[in-house]
C-alpha cells in the first residue's frame, strides 16, 4: 500500500499482496489497526497529499494523481 499508493487498490488486491484470503485479511487488518483497509488507505492518501501540498508548488490535480485519485469519472 505504501510503495504503490497510486495503485487502484481493493481489499482483494491488498489481501493477495499479503497472501491471505480477502476475509481473513480484512478481519485482521481491522482488528490490528481499528479501521478497514480502504478507510486506512484513504487516510494515508490524504496524509501524503497534505504533505505534498505543504512542501511543494505542485498543482492539486498533480497531487491527486500522485496519491491515486486519477480515475476518470464516467
Amino acid at each position: 500500500m505504501y510503495s504503490g499508493i497510486r495503485k487502484n487498490w481493493s481489499v482483494e488486491s491488498l489481501a493477495r499482496e499479503a497472501r491471505m484470503s480477502r476475509s481473513a485479511f480484512a478481519s485482521r487488518f481491522k482488528r490490528v489497526l481499528g479501521q478497514t483497509p480502504l478507510a486506512y488507505l484513504t487516510l494515508w492518501r490524504l496524509h501524503k497529499a497534505g504533505t505534498m501540498i505543504r512542501s511543494s508548488d505542485t498543482s492539486l490535480f498533480e497531487v491527486a494523481k500522485a496519491v491515486g485519485y486519477n480515475q476518470k469519472i464516467p
